[in-house]
């Protein structure tokens, strides 16, 4: 444990272990310790950390700390149908109602921080929060595996709510809604060689769909009996972003890259399972990361590449795809408007109720020095710089905003300090308490 020495009053340690109440905030070291309380005060880097086995607060380096873990939130209520989840490119998660937009910026009202501007340039996509008809990747909230053997534990969230592992051979499964026409929207990330399976696939037995699987370096679409090459991957990029459209009901399956170059595709004579079917991944590799991953109904009717990259790309909720640059936004109306004119000369409109995602961006930004990770039980997820902590709210800084935002604690699930370990354990002695332990000398 890393911080200003203090007494614990050896007649209270067992009272005051049994009176903490179930679900009470910890805080965890970098090394493995824990200790129950509440966070007081974070300033210029040293968090106050108040603690009922200590008779004065704490002063600990934020260096030397992994997470505080707060007391399990209620429930959060259910979204309401107006407010839209919004992505930027460092990997925030933000709710909220759409209230203006312009070339430059985005507004927001946002229930839990008010007003919010950001920065469009920043942006990696927008979406309806209540839709039934997409999924989008959050850590590993809803993955399973296939067999006893294997434990879904091997697998953890990445700091963008992605799933990563380095244990070979280990896999995830998630059960699909629905099984019509799909587009599936999917980056990926290796360490060292690519070694991977993609694909979806029936929950029992070898019945698949479609698989994209690596072979020796080289990416291969298999449907059924059929395979066709895809292309070849290097270990420099790593990282790859596709566009899969899957049309079970003809046994049609075409891969194009993030710009919509088609780059393999081929149809199945026989049937695709439909009953219990869902996503799967395996890795082959030393180390694999399912960055994103959005599931989206598609009308079955392949849209065009992307020929500029101002254009933005515009699912609806129909299945059907548009491109156009989205330039401002009408409340009344409740629609975003295009550039340019339609065939009757007026401004093309996109109404938010027929929007099932709109891509501002192709690919996630190179994320900067992070000193703070916010997640809220509702679903929304802050990274940036982390500045205060104080009356039980937090000040953070991220790349989309020009404004720190003033976050109140209420809902949160866990602050991650995602730094390098800097205080590892000390051999000697361990004090265990319930639910947690402290290494030091006695």
């Amino acid at each position: 444990m890393n911080g200003s020495a203090r007494h614990i009053r050896p007649w209270a340690l067992g009272l005051l272990l049994g009176a903490l109440p179930l679900g009470a905030q910890s805080l965890h070291w970098a090394n493995g310790d824990s200790l129950p309380g509440a966070p007081v005060e974070l300033k210029d880097g040293a968090l106050t950390w108040k603690c009922p086995l200590f008779s004065e607060n704490l002063v600990i380096d934020s260096r030397a700390l992994s997470r505080i873990q707060f007391g399990k939130p209620p429930p959060p209520p259910k979204a309401d149908g107006t407010l839209l989840l919004v992505e930027t490119r460092h990997g925030d998660l933000l709710h909220g109602t759409l209230t203006a937009m312009d070339p430059e910026t985005l507004t927001l009202a946002s229930p839990r921080f008010g007003t919010l501007q950001l920065q469009r340039s920043e942006l990696l996509s927008l979406q309806p929060l209540a839709s039934s008809r997409s999924y989008t990747l959050r850590g590993t909230r809803g993955w399973t595996t296939l067999n006893k053997q294997t434990k879904t534990h091997r697998w953890r969230p990445t700091a963008r709510l992605g799933l990563a592992t380095h244990m070979e051979n280990s896999h995830l499964f998630h059960t699909l809604q629905g099984i019509g026409p799909k587009l599936y929207e999917i980056t990926l990330s290796w360490k060292h060689a690519p070694g991977f399976v993609f694909g979806v696939q029936a929950r029992e037995g070898a019945a698949f769909c479609f698989k994209l699987e690596t072979w020796d370096g080289t990416l291969v679409l298999l449907n059924g009996k059929q395979f066709k090459p895809v292309l070849e991957l290097n270990k420099d990029p790593a990282q790859l972003a596709l566009r899969i459209f899957h049309k079970p009901g003809d046994g049609q399956v075409a891969v194009c890259d993030s710009k919509g170059k088609l780059l393999a595709q081929l149809r199945s004579p026989e049937p695709h399972p439909a009953k219990d079917i869902g996503l799967y991944i395996k890795n082959k590799g030393q180390h694999l990361a399912l960055e994103s991953l959005h599931d989206l109904k598609w009308s079955g009717s392949r849209p065009d590449p992307i020929a500029s990259a101002d254009k933005t790309r515009i699912l609806l909720r129909d299945g059907t795809a548009r491109q156009g640059k989205a330039t401002t936004y009408d409340p009344e109306a409740k629609a975003l408007l295009l550039d340019g004119t339609d065939p009757e000369g007026a401004q093309p409109m996109i109404r938010l109720a027929d929007l099932a995602r709109i891509q501002f961006d192709t690919t996630p930004a190179t994320r900067p020095a992070v000193t703070g990770r916010l997640a809220y039980a509702d679903g929304m997820f802050l990274c940036g710089q982390l500045l205060a902590i104080r009356n039980n709210q937090l000040t953070l800084r991220i790349q989309a905003a020009s404004q720190p935002f003033e976050i109140a604690l209420t809902g949160c699930t866990n602050l991650h300090f995602p730094t390098p370990p800097t205080d590892k354990p000390k051999a000697g002695r361990r004090l265990v308490w319930d639910k947690g332990h402290s290494h030091g000398t006695l």
